[in-house]
């Protein structure tokens, strides 16, 4: 039996050439060296990126702040043009209050300007005739009431002193003041506009005597006209 020759395999390396063994190791140098700067690069990369970030975040948190800042100065701009235009309103308003009172009191002051004087009627004790002396009142009041409308008429209140009876003294005040109406009517007053009341004793003037003779008169009142309602003659009662 021949014996066979056993195969050797070459061990790499094994009798190679010095110059492939020099040109693996700068290979390997070289790849060392790649991937050595791929690192770096890729953590210079990430740094960057993180220092961008941060700076958008940085501008992001500043244009916030900026923009609350605006916002917070047009509502103080707002707010300040809101309490202009209050304060003109109400200054219209109370202008507008006190030009309307105004008005007002002037127009009341013009109507009871406009009102005429009111004659006292007096009379003796006993008389059914006031006293003389009444003839230009008398003649200004028939004249300013033919200028009035038709709602507008005269109120005649006869009083007594106390002197006599309930009886005589309410029919003796009456009795005056269709005296008084007979005297407008002559001086050209239409006689259905005046009415006759008669009150006795019992409106005696205030301060005075019930049996002085300031108790016998006739009292003229206007009716049918606002602005003379407050306007009468004889005095308080």
């Amino acid at each position: 039996m021949s014996s066979r020759p056993s195969t050797r395999y070459p061990v790499p390396g094994e009798n190679a050439h010095p110059g492939a063994a020099l040109a693996l190791a700068a290979l390997g140098l070289l790849s060392a060296g790649w991937a050595a700067r791929s690192i770096e690069h890729e953590r210079s990369v990430r740094d960057q990126t993180s220092a961008e970030a941060s700076k958008l975040r940085s501008q992001v948190v500043a244009a916030r702040l900026a923009m609350k800042k605006t916002l917070a100065a047009q509502e103080k701009i707002v707010a300040r043009a809101r309490a202009r235009a209050a304060a003109a309103a109400a200054a219209r308003s109370a202008a507008a209050a006190a030009g309307s009172a105004a008005g007002s009191t002037a127009r009341t002051s013009a109507a009871k300007a406009s009102c005429p004087p009111l004659p006292l009627f007096v009379f003796n004790r006993g008389a059914r005739a006031p006293r003389e002396g009444h003839v230009e009142k008398v003649k200004a009041l028939v004249q300013w009431l033919a200028r009035q409308g038709s709602d507008v008429g005269l109120l005649l209140e006869g009083h007594s002193d106390a002197r006599g009876n309930v009886t005589y003294n309410l029919a003796l005040s009456r009795a005056r003041g269709l005296a008084v109406a007979a005297l407008l009517a002559a001086a050209g007053a239409r006689r259905d506009r005046i009415t006759v009341r008669g009150f006795g004793h019992y409106v005696p003037l205030v301060g005075r005597s019930e049996d002085a003779d300031e108790q016998r008169r006739v009292v003229v009142k206007i009716v049918g006209k606002t602005a003379c309602a407050g306007a009468e003659t004889g005095g308080k009662r």
